[in-house]
Parts: C-alpha cells; structure tokens; sequence
C-alpha cells in the first residue's frame, strides 16, 4: 500500500505469515507452499486492501465449461480468482506487482485481473 493511504490500519497482503502459507520476498530465496486455503486468503487480504471484489473463484466442472474455461483450469482446484478493483487504474499495476512477488500468476483481462497459482500446482515447493 501507498504511505498515507486511509488503507493503512488493515492486513498487509506482503507481511510475513506462515498461517498463509506465504513469506515476504526479501533477500535471496523463499520456498513456499500455498495451499487452497491459504490462497483464498490472500485474495481475501487483496479485496481488502485494494478495495476489491472476487468476480469468480472456485468453479465446478460444468459452471467452468459454460463460461469457456480452459479444461485444466485452475479455478477447479480452488487456486485462481479473478479480481476486481474499485480503482482498477490506480491500483492495478501493485496488485500484479504484489502478485509477481509471490511468485502467482497474473493475467490482466481489462476488466479485472486473473490471479492462480499455476507454477505451484500440485502443492509443489517453488522458489519466489
């Protein structure tokens, strides 16, 4: 968040917090493991901070197929979001930032941002 931002008394989304399943990228390596839970949270955090609302999470197979999902996609194990921002202008380049940092994949639809985390799937440890 921006200093001075009247968003200063709520959860950073970057603090260091293995409940989450994520570390802050400071210096050098993290390894991380997000789970389901833990993702959702962190969009939880976004939406707060960001003043932010989940467009689409979680799909069954039939909801994502009707809304031309991709067959793999990663709405189906509870590890993408699309995300819309109040302010999409002003805030959309951080949250992407925010997003790159942890290592999340990031796909800025125009309209709102697809946020998943493809290159942890499966619950692998990567690096960030």
């Amino acid at each position: 968040m921006r200093e001075g931002d009247d968003r200063t008394n709520q959860t950073d989304p970057l603090r260091a917090d293995d409940s989450l399943g994520h570390s802050r990228p400071d210096t050098g390596h993290h390894y991380r493991v997000m789970t389901e839970y833990g993702f959702q949270q962190f969009m939880f955090d976004l939406c707060r901070n960001y003043s932010g609302s989940i467009s689409s999470t979680h799909r069954t197979v039939k909801h994502n197929a009707a809304v031309g999902g991709a067959s793999n996609s990663q709405h189906l194990g509870w590890k993408a979001a699309d995300l819309v921002l109040d302010d999409y202008a002003r805030d959309k380049a951080e949250v992407i930032r925010i997003c790159a940092d942890l290592g999340l994949w990031t796909l800025d639809e125009g309209d709102h941002i697809h946020i998943d985390d493809r290159y942890n799937a499966g619950g692998k440890k990567i690096t960030v």
